[in-house]
């Protein structure tokens, strides 16, 4: 007869005394007074016994009972001189996610016995989960470890860690039961719920009710539980000393107040170091704020909306790029042309702005395509050329800064679990060679992707709302949809990644001029680069003459003989047409004059904001001036150098940010590069 230790006769005692309820892992922690890993090596050590008595230790939603045949049963209730009794286990896909939860909250490495019995079935089925999500958890950056003798662990970021368990409960959390759970009327929760403290998710919904709720447009049950939860695993990690290293964003100060206020009211009175404050930040900012869909206040903005996204279709046809990938780019323009179109007795004068001039040269191409598109699709609405030129400037600036290439990046939003979305993944790779990169993505996660990285978006679900064009696949990608997909796929590529035909390459001639030229040119953008300054100015009025002659009156005399004609002369420019610059907060000062002595790039930042009218015609408050000056006579390369400034600045979102903050090191740096590329370009070997 088999000799059982005490602690094994407490721990099979307790299943007889709770034969119908099942034990919980905490009550045989407190009747053995061990841990959970000794329970569950007691566990396996009880499984050959009980394997001869023809019963086995199962877990149903967190509780264990004794299963088996009633000989087995009796047989052990007379050796123990006690007075037995159990769930289907986990789908597949339900059961590896489960897996994977518990292994991204442990603190420690987990024994495969203790991680069966957990969820219910054999070593080997949680030897093969493990497997499975080994390939799968490789895509996120997480690699599972194994050591014989100690168990199985996942290594990862603790910002990862988070982002996938959130993704896991989003996908698994029933929301009806989720709230039930919260207010105490599930009696039943399964191993899902049970992975975070009941008492933890009240606080911290309780708390968010306080600070945040009231204080912001949350309005679906999504935002509320994912809310919840990033709240909720913030909390409990830093109570495990995990912590996330996040800096501070300025744009989210605000957010960082109500982390703050949470903080001050939930009822478990915690305190979070900064970085932890300001990941709990970027998330409230996300959920609550970031949008990809736009909305619209009249039929007469919806329907000029529908009429931009036919032009955007139609230059991107010509010009093969697809500008329509990037909703961002849609809301930019149409609201631009909204603007333009209701305000049409106040248009741009049609005069030459020498900025947008520039642009059109270095663009022509695309500025036809454009100016074609435009009469074809808004026939009855015609435009300067200065208009044109502005409209211009946004698909210019799409197209610059992003990557033409032969490379197919598709995102694919998917519901299903991990497991699922590596077989999709899987069989993307292996039966479209053309696609090089895939991202896979669960829908509250589409608020912090950049949509237009991707050419092709793919969904196994309905997007109601989504801001762009998106081909429904089945999570098994059938062979008809996979036919659907190969014609599709080619179309697109055709219309919008096909190269065009290289010029054919010039013998360089009269080199040593050109090599001197070049040398000049580096002088000149050397000596403009290192003269760059920035400086305070007092703004005591909304009078733009005022300040502009004070700037003026900031500049040396080596660069101005006669500070009243370059005033005059920046006026007569602003009085042409705004000089603003679109969804910023900069003004671009820009003249040539007989009274300026050499070329010469300076900033001025305001002390307050200055009302002023952008080149669209849209008002902005101005914080930041950008002063360009040159003499009456100037070489073409300087011309050119010094034009090439305002269009570095005005064609790239990132390149605006940083004019509009930047330091006098980081212009600097910024400015340099510029003209390193510039110079580069025009070395003819």
């Amino acid at each position: 007869m088999v000799k059982l230790s005490e602690r094994q006769k407490v721990i099979l005692t307790a299943f007889f005394q709770n034969k119908v309820k099942g034990v919980a892992l905490d009550q045989l922690k407190k009747q053995t007074k061990a841990s959970r890993r000794t329970i569950y090596r007691e566990f396996n050590e009880l499984s050959l016994y009980l394997d001869h008595l023809g019963l086995k230790i199962r877990n149903e939603q967190g509780r264990y009972r004794l299963k088996g045949a009633a000989s087995g049963l009796t047989q052990l209730q007379e050796l123990l001189g006690v007075q037995t009794e159990v769930s289907l286990p986990l789908k597949s896909k339900r059961r590896q996610n489960a897996l994977a939860a518990l292994l991204l909250l442990a603190d420690e490495p987990q024994k495969i016995v203790g991680l069966a019995l957990e969820l219910d079935v054999s070593e080997n089925t949680i030897k093969r989960d493990l497997n499975i999500l080994e390939e799968a958890l490789a895509d996120f950056a997480v690699e599972i470890k194994r050591k014989k003798g100690s168990g199985v662990w996942l290594q990862t970021t603790e910002t990862i860690r988070r982002q996938i368990l959130c993704e896991i409960l989003l996908n698994e959390l029933n929301d009806y039961q989720f709230f039930e759970y919260l207010t105490g009327q599930w009696q039943t929760p399964d191993i899902f719920l049970r992975l975070l403290p009941r008492e933890l998710l009240v606080a911290c919904h309780n708390g968010l009710k306080k600070s945040v709720f009231e204080k912001t447009t949350v309005t679906s049950d999504q935002q509320t539980i994912t809310l919840i939860l990033y709240f909720a695993l913030c909390l409990f990690r830093s109570q495990q000393k995990h912590y996330v290293t996040k800096a501070p964003d300025s744009d989210a100060l605000r957010y960082q107040a109500l982390v703050y206020r949470f903080l001050a009211v939930c009822e478990l009175k915690s305190t979070l170091p900064q970085g932890e404050v300001n990941y709990l930040a970027e998330k409230l900012q996300q959920v609550i704020q970031k949008k990809h869909t736009v909305d619209y206040e009249n039929e007469f903005e919806l329907s000029i909306s529908l009429k931009v996204k036919d032009l955007i279709a139609l230059v991107s046809k010509k010009v093969k790029y697809d500008f329509a990938r990037d909703p961002l780019f849609f809301k930019k323009l149409a609201t631009h042309i909204v603007n333009l179109i209701q305000n049409e007795e106040s248009g741009l004068p049609d005069v030459k702005i020498e900025m947008l001039e520039r642009l059109q040269k270095e663009h022509q191409v695309l500025f036809l395509n454009i100016k074609q598109a435009w009469q074809e699709i808004f026939f009855d609405k015609t435009l300067t050329e200065t208009e044109l030129q502005l409209i211009l400037l946004y698909f210019a600036s799409q197209l610059t800064t992003s990557k033409k290439n032969e490379r197919l990046a598709v995102l694919v939003i998917c519901e299903n679990g991990i497991g699922t979305s590596s077989i999709l993944k899987q069989r993307l790779k292996k039966e479209l060679p053309q696609i090089k990169q895939i991202k896979i993505a669960k829908v509250f996660e589409l608020a912090e992707l950049s949509l237009k990285e991707y050419d092709v978006v793919l969904s196994t679900l309905m997007l109601p709302g989504f801001p762009r064009d998106y081909q429904i696949v089945s999570p098994l990608l059938t062979a008809t949809e996979l036919k659907r997909l190969k014609e599709f796929l080619a179309q697109y590529q055709k219309e919008y990644l096909s190269k065009a035909s290289p010029a054919a390459a010039k013998e360089p001639t009269d080199l040593p001029e050109k090599l001197e030229l070049i040398a000049q040119k580096a002088f000149f953008c050397s000596e403009l680069v290192s003269s760059l300054t920035i400086k305070r100015l007092e703004i005591t009025t909304d009078s733009l003459p005022t300040v502009i002659a004070q700037a003026v009156a900031k500049v040396s005399q080596e660069i101005i003989t006669d500070r009243a004609q370059v005033t005059q002369a920046l006026l007569a420019r602003e009085k042409l047409a705004p000089i603003g610059l679109p969804e910023s907060s900069l003004a671009l000062l820009h003249t040539v004059s007989s009274a300026v002595t050499q070329c010469h790039f300076m900033i001025f930042d305001l002390t307050r904001p200055l009302p002023m009218l952008a080149m669209d015609q849209t008002k902005i408050a101005v914080t930041r001036f950008l002063l360009i000056l040159g003499p009456k006579e100037m070489s073409d390369s300087e011309r050119e150098t010094l034009g090439s400034i305002s269009s570095m600045i005005i064609m790239s979102d990132q390149t605006l940010a940083l004019f509009t903050s930047g330091t006098k090191e980081v212009l600097q740096t910024q400015l340099a590069k510029h003209f390193l590329k510039e110079i580069k370009s025009g070395i003819p070997i």
